[in-house]
């Protein structure tokens, strides 16, 4: 009776959750957002946006984007951006690993807004970040600072981080979930390349600042 009643409760929090997560109509996320590494591997994560709509606005025209990385464990290898924004000539893009701990990556498309609606699906990945591990441990990865994703005209997509009641419902689930059934929770492990700049170098064409 009093796992059924449980049971019910992570059942409502995590329908409460998954409501919460689709609400908006963008979203940005990394694959893997952890993975385990040992000192030698070459670790890939993609940075993915989804919530578009396909063939259709919005589409995103830009994006300025930091990735936060755990520098005792990886170093940065390179960027490689997604072909949905444009080809090469058809694109500006760069990287930097100037900032301790911290990607930068950015990429301007110079494609008009008809032709990114048709190129883009509802969800893609925008750029693959490649890592040296250079330790063992779990490596983590998540967005930092200003999330900026513009569309097609230059206007700034609304692409807020997770709510807090989002963080905590995925928190008390796990604690209960545990509670009840702790012999059943087993851990599991779960285009092309820009040249890097230095943090504040302007684009290429544009003006010093």
């Amino acid at each position: 009776m009093k796992g059924g009643f449980v049971s019910g409760i992570i059942g409502t929090a995590l329908i409460t959750i998954l409501c919460q997560g689709n609400s908006h109509a963008a979203s940005l996320t990394l694959s893997p957002s952890s993975t385990t590494v040992i000192a030698g591997d070459l670790v890939n994560v993609e940075a993915v946006i989804a919530g578009l709509n396909t063939g259709g606005p919005p589409s995103v025209g830009a994006f300025d984007l930091n990735v936060g990385i755990d520098s005792a464990l990886l170093s940065p290898d390179s960027v490689t951006f997604g072909p949905f924004l444009g080809s090469v000539d058809e694109t500006l893009t760069d990287f930097s690993f100037a900032t301790p701990r911290v990607v930068n990556f950015a990429e301007l498309s110079l494609l008009s807004p008809a032709e990114l609606d048709a190129l883009q699906p509802a969800s893609f990945v925008l750029a693959t970040l490649t890592f040296d591990a250079v330790a063992a441990g779990i490596a983590s990865f998540t967005f930092v600072g200003d999330l900026r994703v513009d569309d097609a005209f230059g206007n700034k997509l609304p692409i807020p981080e997770p709510p807090m009641a989002y963080l905590l419902g995925i928190a008390i689930a796990g604690f209960l979930a545990r509670r009840i059934f702790p012999s059943n929770l087993v851990a599991t492990d779960g285009g092309r390349h820009s040249r890097g700049r230095s943090s504040g170098e302007p684009w290429p064409g544009q003006a010093p600042g």
